[in-house]
Formats: C-alpha cells, structure tokens, sequence
C-alpha cells in the first residue's frame, strides 16, 4: 500500500501589516501632539530666534529687576562713577607700571574704600592683589523700589522712552540684564525698543545679585544683540 505522502502548507504570518498599523498609530499620535500644542497657546512662533550675532554697534544696557525696568544705563553710572572716584587712582597705578615701581601698600584699601548711590544703584568696588595678578572691579546692585513698571513705560513720562528717544539704533542696541521676578516689564521693553528701531539682547541674572564690570578684563560678559534691526 502505497503511503499518501502530505505536504505541510503552513505559511509563516507576514509582518508587514503590523508595522503599517503602528507607523500610523505613532503618525495620527505626533499630529495630535503638534495640534495640541498649537491649540493651547503655545503656538507663539518669535520672529527672531535668540541667536547671538556679531555687530560693531555698541550696547546701552538696562537692569530689570522688581518687575521694573532700572532706567540708569549701565555704562553711564559705571562711566561716571570711573571718573568722579577711581580716575585718580587708576591713574596711580599707570606710573608704577610705566616706572615699574612697587604700588604703595595701602592702594588696595583705597580703592575698595570707594562708593556712591545714584537712582538706582548702590554701586562699589572690589579689588584685590594675588599671584594670579591684579583684579579691579565696579559692583552695581539695584535699589529696592526704584525704576518703571509697565504702566509707566506705555507713558509719555517714561525716562526709558525718552533716553531711547535720544540714541542712535543705527549705532546702539538695547541689551537687557533680566531677573526672574522681571520678564513682564523685560517683554514690554524690549517691544518698545524694538519699535524705536533698535536690535535688542538679554541675558538672565539671579535676583537681589549685583553687576559686576571688570576695569581689568576676562571673565566678564560680553553683550550681544539676539536680533538687529532691520
């Protein structure tokens, strides 16, 4: 008797459609993402990205802090503060250097001795002598209660309009130092100094924290503009 020989006809299952239905559950699942994202106010697309860029144009810069804007410029109160109170002593130094002679004992405490308050700022020095060489520095730490909220700054009384009003964006840019408790009054400004026709930049500082302008370089920050005027 002959043995009818079967033939296995098992096919393996294909894998294809498994993986079509999952490229479409994690497509349908990205797109509902994207939509939600868009429909819950988080579709403010800015038209300038904060990209640092390069330019010769010089930086006026503000502090915010308290949720106003310090209307002194930075520059300017450590400018006048450099002439009326550390010239001299500055000077003092440059003919020990040029003679290279010791620099008498007590020039240190002098000038870590010296202080002003203007508007807005209590403002300092800090200076030392080590083996890593010569450290001279300018503290500028905002008063409490000072500066223009928002209210005023849509105002024609504004100090900060009027000094913008004043300077050149063809040959400046806004650079902003931003606390945390300071972003409402930092976007209201940086809108109306983008509206005079100025680039603006920002930078983030800790709170109830001092500016501190080194007189002898490296280590300090370097303002530049995240978007220019067109």
């Amino acid at each position: 008797m002959k043995r009818r020989l079967l033939r296995c006809t098992h096919q393996e299952p294909s894998l294809v459609p498994l993986a079509d239905m999952l490229s479409n559950t994690v497509g349908i699942t990205i797109f509902i993402l994207i939509f939600t994202v868009l429909a819950s106010g988080g579709a403010v697309i800015p038209k300038c990205f904060p990209i640092e860029q390069k330019t010769e144009k010089k930086p006026i810069i503000y502090v915010c802090a308290g949720n106003t804007i310090l209307t002194e410029e930075v520059n300017k109160v450590s400018d006048t503060f450099f002439k009326d109170k550390i010239n001299q002593l500055v000077e003092e130094l440059k003919v020990c250097i040029s003679k290279r002679v010791r620099l008498r004992t007590d020039w240190i405490k002098d000038y870590n001795s010296l202080t002003a308050v203007t508007k807005n700022f209590t403002v300092k020095t800090l200076g030392s002598i080590s083996s890593q060489g010569l450290i001279l520095l300018i503290s500028l730490e905002p008063l409490a209660n000072v500066g223009e909220a928002v209210a005023t700054l849509q105002t024609t009384e504004s100090c900060f309009l009027r000094e913008l009003s004043s300077q050149n964006p063809k040959e400046q840019f806004v650079f902003f130092m931003v606390c945390p408790d300071s972003l409402e009054v930092f976007a209201s400004a940086r809108k109306l100094a983008r509206e005079k026709g100025y680039g603006v930049g920002w930078a983030p500082i800790k709170t109830n924290s001092p500016l501190r302008i080194s007189l002898t370089g490296g280590g300090g920050l370097t303002p530049e503009p995240q978007d220019l005027a067109q």
